[in-house]
């Protein structure tokens, strides 16, 4: 943040310091949210998003961010790379099932697992399951 303050005070235009802090900032938080981000704590969501708000106000972005949005882009953004029978973590999904005709399609054709702990739950592959049905 302070490398962006300093190059706001050197008359960098907002277009660029976008960049920068995407690059930065947002790419740091987005690197490994699909296999961390169902652990988060409401804390840690609490003392990043007003982050996140303060970079906005500063003008170091165009627009406001929060992390539930950066969690749900990345999220989205792997599902459906993973989807894909030629990625290399396709394998850990679970098995498809048939599609009944005359019902509407659903967001995947994989069966919805069942959990017994909440630790199960939070983890990437039943969350994007659960959460795109």
């Amino acid at each position: 943040m302070y490398l962006l303050k300093r190059l706001r005070d050197q008359s960098l235009p907002i277009h660029q310091l976008n960049t920068v802090f995407l690059s930065l900032i947002v790419n740091r938080i987005r690197y490994a949210i699909p296999s961390w981000g169902g652990f988060i704590a409401a804390e840690l969501r609490g003392a990043l998003n007003p982050m996140l708000r303060r970079a906005y106000r500063c003008d170091y972005c165009r627009k406001p961010i929060t992390v539930e949005e950066i969690m749900e882009a990345a999220d989205g953004k792997l599902f459906a790379a993973i989807q894909h029978p030629a990625h290399c973590i396709h394998s850990i999904l679970p098995q498809e099932k048939e599609h009944a005709k005359g019902l509407r399609r659903k967001g995947h054709t994989f069966q919805l697992p069942q959990y017994t702990y909440d630790m199960y739950r939070k983890s990437f592959i039943p969350q994007c399951l659960f959460k795109y049905v």
